[in-house]
């Protein structure tokens, strides 16, 4: 072989090798960047836990556009043919060209620091600049890699000082049944249960009514009361830790999907249960201490 094919030879391999290292995308073409993983959540809620939905460009995130909009609750429409994104939340109209870095907002145009981009076909938007631009607050955890998004107001709701002294009692204010009540007492106040999920080898029956969930031990007494987040108000777990002090243990449980918050109270104890680490308050169980 000659030189010259030798080198030609060489040349390929390198091309191929350097088209190798991106990925194709729509226009405008974006490199999908390696990148450790994130999450969003928007109001408790996780936003996807596909890989593909998220892009992150230095310490900027990005969101597939309509999962974050509906989450958002703004009223969205993506249109990959004139490249433009357009949400509609309250009386914010929010229009973002795609690949431009610019967006209008109720007709006023604003600077973006990252335009919309198409990443492997997805529509990816700033996850900070839309959701404050539509009303909503944000925060970036570091330590669990979590973008926290806020878009109702704060409400302690039940969580006070005196719900640990509730608890030793066996009693959740606002709610109007207890530990230790038989299954008659409960639904003549509940009504009757309208659904049903497993637990430990048992059944936790919903009481829409009563804003709760119980579990019957085999006395058919209320041994696990399931507080919903309803009857809770919204906060985080930062909230809750200030009103209650710090929890005799927390941890990321999976069997529950969420980050939980254990607080003994008397011969009971009430868990909280938590989007994440940092995030929303989803609801808690009042039972007694497990020896």
């Amino acid at each position: 072989m000659d030189r010259g094919m030798a080198w030609t030879g060489r040349w390929i391999a390198l091309l191929f090798l350097f088209s190798a290292l991106f990925v194709v995308t729509d226009s405008p073409a974006i490199a999908k960047q390696a990148y450790e993983s994130f999450t969003v959540e928007v109001d408790g809620q996780v936003l996807s836990y596909r890989s593909d939905d998220y892009y992150l460009e230095g310490d900027r995130t990005f969101a597939q556009a309509e999962k974050l909009l509906a989450a958002l609750e703004a009223e969205h429409s993506v249109d990959l043919k004139q490249k433009i994104v357009i949400a509609k939340k309250g009386k914010i109209t929010l229009t973002m060209p795609i690949g431009e870095a610019y967006a209008m907002r109720n007709g006023k145009r604003l600077a973006l620091e990252q335009e919309p981009r198409i990443v492997n076909a997805n529509v990816q938007i700033p996850v900070r600049f839309v959701s404050e631009a539509l009303g909503g607050t944000v925060h970036w955890y570091a330590d669990t890699r979590t973008v926290i998004v806020d878009t109702k107001p704060k409400d302690m709701g039940i969580i006070d000082n005196d719900l640990l002294d509730a608890a030793a009692k066996g009693k959740v204010e606002g709610i109007a049944i207890r530990l230790g009540q038989s299954r008659k007492e409960v639904e003549a106040v509940c009504g009757v249960a309208v659904d049903s999920f497993s637990y430990e080898g048992g059944l936790f029956y919903e009481y829409p009514d009563c804003r709760c969930s119980v579990f019957y031990d085999d006395q058919e007494r209320a041994a696990v009361l399931w507080i919903f987040q309803s009857a809770i108000g919204n906060l985080n777990t930062a909230d809750a830790k200030q009103i209650l002090g710090s929890p005799e243990w927390e941890e990321e449980n999976q069997t529950w999907a969420g980050y939980l918050l254990y607080y003994p109270a008397g011969a009971n104890a009430i868990t909280l249960r938590a989007s994440s680490k940092h995030g929303t308050i989803k609801g808690f169980w009042l039972r007694e201490k497990r020896s």
